[in-house]
């Protein structure tokens, strides 16, 4: 039996940023900068999907705000933003309390660990995000952070024609016929956008080891053993809906996963709370029926469901082995579950909001897309007062 690649001691923390390691987005400080009215902009790039499908035109929601940037600049409305502006505009993000130096704590705590030492056990932190990999560089938290993933700009795009041997020759201090190799310009072009599905990706470069080195190509086989950084070892930390399919590949495989909110933040408590009471929408509790019914509770301080919701465990998904079933037969039973209430329409929860992504991706599978995440779950729901079913015994 041939000697593992790797020794298989690491410990990969991959986050996801806005939202989880920061409060709001990194973009903000593009809008204070330029004056941009953020609530307009977003509003505008939601829009996009629907604007161009009656063009004939796909446009994905998760990078939608990648070309409405360019739209902006173009448009002159944020003149002068090159990479180093966003950059040094990333110097202005501001994270939740303890961060960055919770990154260098946890090192440093597994460092002075004797049994940690002894196993050579070394802690990595990872990004994986939607967000833009240059305004991440020059945040505050990029010195603790092993690996960046995240949407880029081009902002020198070469012409038709352009010397090819010149781009081989990467010194930034030489020109040619007294012009920059590279002349600077505003961003014009997406180099690489991230969405929900190639977050997937970044997770199996930093299984394979294919990040570490570039000669692993991360789409070819490779034995359990070799592979860097097993699933198991990883621990995936996000918010948003983008997160659906990267919490199901680590949850598949073993690894752990946190789904993590703002307690506070009322407003998906608020927006959960009205979505019940409306007709038009749907609740699905994704835990066992035993917690569903309040006859059993584990975790949580409290027995029951959300009044109203409906409840669907999500393992019942997945067949004897542990795979899901065939998208058809899902079609079928979600269809038959929703009883004519449009999939967009659907809100869906489990415990602490991490399990309930694996009904979201078996929906996807389904062709059933567009479902929503409440994030904090049951385990906020009963912490903070709420009507709940069933309800309890009066003293």
């Amino acid at each position: 039996m041939s000697t593992p690649l790797h020794p298989q001691n690491v410990i990969a923390l991959v986050w996801d940023f806005d939202k989880t390691l920061i409060p709001g987005y990194m973009q903000d400080p593009i809008f204070s900068t330029y004056q941009i009215d953020e609530q307009v902009f977003w509003r505008e790039v939601n829009a996009l999907p629907a604007y161009f499908a009656r063009q004939g035109v796909t446009m994905h929601t998760d990078t939608a705000y990648l070309n409405h940037l360019l739209t902006y600049v173009q448009h002159g409305r944020m003149p002068g933003l090159t990479n180093a502006r966003l950059r040094d505009l990333g110097a202005q993000i501001r994270f939740h309390p303890g961060l960055p130096d919770f990154f260098r704590t946890i090192r440093e705590h597994l460092e002075g660990n004797p049994e940690a030492q002894r196993f050579e056990i070394r802690l990595e932190h990872y990004i994986v995000s939607t967000g833009l990999r240059a305004m991440i560089e020059g945040s505050a938290i990029h010195p603790y952070v092993n690996g960046v993933w995240a949407s880029e700009f081009l902002e020198s795009p070469p012409a038709p024609g352009f010397d090819l041997d010149a781009t081989l020759d990467l010194d930034a201090s030489r020109s040619d016929r007294g012009r920059p190799l590279f002349p600077v310009q505003d961003i014009s072009q997406i180099a690489v956008a991230y969405d929900n599905t190639s977050k997937t990706r970044a997770l199996f470069e930093i299984n394979k080891g294919s990040n570490t080195n570039p000669s692993i190509q991360v789409n070819a086989t490779m034995r359990q053993e070799d592979r860097r950084v097993p699933f198991q070892h990883m621990i995936y930390i996000a918010d948003g809906p983008s997160d659906v399919p990267a919490f199901a590949v680590i949850r598949q495989n073993h690894g752990i996963g946190y789904a993590v909110y703002d307690p506070a933040n009322p407003a998906s408590l608020r927006q959960v709370d009205r979505l019940r009471r409306d007709p038009a929408w749907k609740v699905l509790d994704v835990r066992s029926r035993p917690r569903y019914l309040g006859q059993s509770e584990p975790i949580d301080p409290v027995a029951g469901h959300i009044p109203g919701a409906l409840n669907l465990p999500y393992t019942e998904n997945l067949d004897a082995q542990g795979r899901y079933l065939e998208p058809e037969r899902l079609r079928r039973t979600y269809l038959e579950l929703l009883a004519g209430t449009p999939v967009d329409h659907l809100v869906v929860h489990c415990g602490s909001g991490v399990t309930a992504c694996s009904t979201l991706l078996a929906l996807e599978l389904a062709g059933l897309a567009g479902a929503a995440l409440y994030v904090g779950s049951w385990s906020e729901w009963c912490r903070n007062g709420l009507p709940r079913e069933p309800a309890p015994a009066k003293s």
